[in-house]
């Protein structure tokens, strides 16, 4: 039979596994094709620099036809041309007379309509905004369709330097309620009604400091970035339930994001140290945060990444997670778990401080602080208490010493006995290539990689 005469579920069945390439050339087969896998298309999109025109294609596309702007449940915008007008001002740079050139099939008229029936922009903004449309700077253009998706559940970003057009568009949104990006640039998407996850790559947020006296300025004569600084989140003001960032510090815990949330399920950052803001990790303040959705957050995950620094935080105890009574899945260092007495050692059991309802616990234990971990983790893979406990996954430091490698073999026949699955890997001692991916592949498999970690390269 050919696959034109397949019953609609099985044609939803196939589609299920095609990738956006191969579903646009079966689009293109048939108008039944087209209309069975029209909105599959349209539902994940990803726009990046390197895709020339993504941008403008898609504006057109839904500008025209705003049905299909509906469809969009998933965007992905990575690292975005922009022009940046501040430096070009300072700098006298001249603008690229050939750039207007460059890229056909300008409709101008459309273009001009979209812009004029934008609100609250001054005639000035609006100048300036159809001038990097025409030479096609994705921030402008971008500027322009974001608002169109309204169907919109999960973003992913990327943030360039030198962003204008978007930034002022999340300034209006945010006005009427709607190396690293400052977290509250975000803060617009969290009151768009129909986004359900933020994931976010090189996210820095600002540890608050005293204030320090500054002339006022009028929003008008101030960078629409800096517009933002003023807006806040109000608590549970957002159907977001998902956030996930990578290579990214919380100077306050992320606290707007978290309280901003109506009932949060899943929480992850990878602390990127440093090389992305001078902020240490709060171990604390994220708990704190956190703590405002005991009663739904199913998955959490608070890793170390730092490239070259040592916080004075980091072995900081977060709290008991034993009310989080909805708590699948947890991933910390065994000191942000049980905290360290004076004498470095453990000062709490683990299966003290963890909810009955866990089923997988990732631990990063650090060098030379394995204590009793080996034997807490099989008291809890063999109690009554812990009955839903199904993984373990350790990772380690060099562990080398005869009697942690009795004591790992010790446990994992232990789980093995229950039907608990103990994966231990040793970070030190290096297993060759197939091992490193087979690692990877079972990281990812708990957690799968963050979507908007390093867009621009994939």
């Amino acid at each position: 039979m050919p696959i034109i005469d397949l019953p609609l579920e099985l044609l939803h069945l196939i589609g299920s596994n095609l990738d956006q390439k191969d579903t646009r050339n079966l689009i293109s087969t048939s108008h039944r094709m087209h209309s069975v896998f029209q909105q599959k298309l349209y539902t994940n999109v990803t726009i990046r620099q390197r895709n020339v025109n993504a941008a403008q294609s898609f504006l057109y596309t839904v500008a025209r036809n705003p049905e299909l702007a509906g469809y969009v449940q998933s965007l992905t915008l990575a690292d975005w041309e922009t022009y940046d007008w501040d430096i070009h001002r300072d700098w006298n740079i001249p603008r690229d007379p050939q750039k207007t050139t460059k890229r056909p099939n300008f409709d101008g008229d459309l273009i001009r309509k979209l812009v004029d029936e934008a609100a609250d922009y001054p005639k000035e903004d609006k100048s300036k905004w159809l001038q990097d449309l025409e030479e096609y700077y994705d921030d402008a253009w971008l500027a322009l369709l974001i608002p169109r998706l309204t169907g919109l559940r999960k973003i992913s970003f990327e943030w360039p330097y030198g962003s204008y057009h978007v930034d002022k568009m999340l300034e209006k949104a945010a006005r009427n309620g709607e190396n690293a990006v400052h977290s509250y640039q975000m803060h617009p998407f969290f009151k768009f009604p129909s986004v359900r996850k933020v994931s976010g790559w090189k996210v820095a947020e600002d540890a608050k400091e005293e204030e320090e006296e500054e002339e006022e300025l009028e929003d008008f004569d101030r960078h629409p970035t800096e517009v933002l600084k003023g807006y806040s989140l109000l608590p549970q003001c957002s159907n977001v339930t998902d956030i996930d960032l990578s290579q990214s510090n919380a100077g306050e815990g992320m606290q707007q994001w978290i309280q901003a949330c109506k009932a949060l399920k899943s929480f992850r950052i990878i602390h990127g140290g440093p090389v992305f803001s001078y902020d240490d990790a709060q171990p604390r303040k994220l708990y704190n945060s956190l703590s405002l959705h005991k009663s739904t957050l199913e998955a959490i995950w608070f890793e170390y990444d730092d490239q070259g620094g040592d916080g004075e935080n980091d072995d900081e105890w977060m709290g008991s997670f034993v009310d989080f009574y909805n708590l699948k899945f947890l991933r910390l260092s065994l000191p942000n778990l049980v905290g360290l007495n004076e004498q470095g050692s453990s000062a709490r059991k683990i299966c003290d401080v963890i909810p009955s309802s866990l089923e997988t616990l990732f631990l990063d234990i650090a060098w030379g602080a394995f204590f009793d971990v080996w034997d807490d983790l099989a008291e809890i893979a063999t109690s009554r208490k812990f009955s839903k406990i199904a993984t373990f996954y350790i990772e380690g430091h060099n562990i080398s010493e005869p009697e942690d490698v009795a004591k790992v073999e010790w446990l994992q026949q232990r789980c093995r006995e229950v039907g608990v699955a103990c994966h231990v890997k040793d970070l030190v001692r290096v297993r060759g290539h197939i091992a490193y991916l087979e690692d990877t592949r079972l990281r990812n498999s708990l957690w799968p990689r963050c979507e908007a970690e390093d867009l621009g390269y994939y």
